[in-house]
């Protein structure tokens, strides 16, 4: 799955919809035949720290992400929490190896992700102790052209 993830980064930088972030980070949106892929990472590189996958046939949106413990392990289970400050999600996941390295990948049961995502200036991530903050500005853009091909909305 991360290496599905990195290829389609690396085949987008020029084609998806973008918008700057720090240290190179953006979020950005794409869409293939099988998904829609809404992402903040740095282009034309290995660095992916989250990737949200809506996929139509099968009504699922998964969360990807690599932040993640030092001593994490391919195959333990680990909860996701993101925050935006006002309010906090949680997900269930398991830890996967690629190789390129972990990621943790869950199931959002609903769409109460892209409704954390549309308010607050920055988002935490944080899987058993390891936090990392997103900053949500530039999301807007990309994370309405999601919700309009996961969900269908205008």
């Amino acid at each position: 799955m991360l290496r599905m993830l990195i290829a389609t980064l690396l085949t987008i930088t020029a084609a998806a919809s973008t918008a700057s972030g720090q240290d190179g980070h953006v979020w950005g949106f794409v869409t293939t035949p099988q998904d829609a892929r809404l992402f903040f990472g740095v282009p034309d590189s290995h660095e992916i720290t989250l990737s949200l996958i809506c996929e139509r046939k099968r009504s699922r949106l998964q969360i990807i992400t690599t932040v993640l413990p030092p001593k994490a392990v391919a195959g333990r289970a680990m909860n996701v929490r993101l925050s935006n400050g006002a309010s906090t999600l949680e997900y269930s996941g398991k830890v996967a190896r690629e190789r390129d390295g972990l990621y943790l990948a869950a199931t959002s049961p609903d769409s109460g992700i892209f409704r954390l995502l549309r308010t607050g200036s920055l988002l935490a991530i944080e899987v058993a102790g390891t936090r990392q903050n997103v900053p949500l500005k530039g999301a807007a853009g990309p994370l309405a052209r999601m919700e309009k091909a996961c969900l269908g909305k205008r």
